[in-house]
């Protein structure tokens, strides 16, 4: 199975916020610290669900 940002978001529904998403700004200054560009599905999928629990925090448990 492939997965993408519009299946996750579906899957996601209601609960995603714009608040989940990591500013650009800062994943500029994490590839600075890194040395090197993330790959761009990475960068698109941290600029939208970044930060949102309901994909995330289940990584975590």
């Amino acid at each position: 199975m492939e997965a993408n940002i519009e299946e996750l978001l579906r899957v996601v529904g209601e609960h995603h916020k714009e608040a989940h998403g990591i500013r650009e700004a800062d994943i500029l200054a994490k590839e600075q610290t890194l040395g090197f560009r993330l790959p761009v599905a990475l960068r698109d999928y941290y600029k939208i669900l970044g930060r949102s629990p309901y994909i995330t925090q289940g990584c975590n448990n």
